[in-house]
């Protein structure tokens, strides 16, 4: 009997030590990830940067297709789209880049500036959709902000969905702010302010940035 109970208990440590090893291992697991996954995710994040020069890489005059309600097309025209430039500078791939249209602001006879729009859009990528797009690294892709055409000779935000209000926003020639914010996975938010004054004229030229 005296050597029965020592063997049963010399399986009740071994039994204990096992599951509190199997704790130590998990809560090892759990704090690991806690402290190393935001400093993992710092580390090999992606960065973006935005540019606008002004040259005609960032003022893009291409021809268009021209369509009816139906989308039927219907003719060929022109137009003019002033785009910001998103580069990856990093060497991990920007996954998930999306832009957005936060604010319009429109300047007043008195030279401050109104808003005239306030709330999220998001922003074509030039020759796509408003669709989250991979930026590789090292690489860049451009975002279109606004355009108008020599068929539509209205600026007009280049965003997914278009709302009617920006059909009375933009009836006054003015200079109109846009700022826009771009995202990305783990990556931190950039932001601009892109200047574009407006004249009526569908080859419009003259557009700047406020800050970065």
């Amino acid at each position: 009997m005296i050597r029965f109970f020592a063997v049963q208990d010399s399986a009740n440590a071994g039994a204990s030590f096992s599951w509190g090893q199997t704790v130590i291992t998990l809560l090892i697991g759990l704090l690991t990830g806690i402290f190393v996954e935001p400093i993992r995710k710092r580390i090999f994040r992606a960065t973006l940067s935005l540019g606008f020069s002004g040259d005609v890489n960032c003022m893009r005059e291409t021809p268009m297709v021209v369509r009816n309600p139906r989308g039927e097309p219907i003719g060929n025209g022109r137009m003019k789209v002033a785009r910001v430039l998103v580069a990856n500078r990093s060497f991990w791939t920007a996954r998930d880049c999306q832009g957005f249209l936060l604010q319009i602001d429109k300047k007043v006879q008195q030279g401050t500036f109104e808003t005239v729009f306030h709330d999220r859009l998001p922003l074509k990528w030039a020759y796509l959709s408003a669709q989250p797009i991979t930026i590789p690294s090292k690489t860049s892709s451009y975002c279109d902000v606004a355009g108008a055409s020599d068929w539509n000779k209205t600026l007009m935000p280049h965003t997914e969905p278009r709302t009617a209000i920006f059909d009375d926003i933009f009836k006054d020639q003015a200079i109109y702010r846009f700022h826009l914010l771009f995202t990305a996975e783990d990556a931190k938010p950039v932001t601009m302010i892109l200047n574009i004054e407006w004249k009526g004229d569908w080859n419009f030229a003259d557009a700047w940035v406020d800050a970065i």
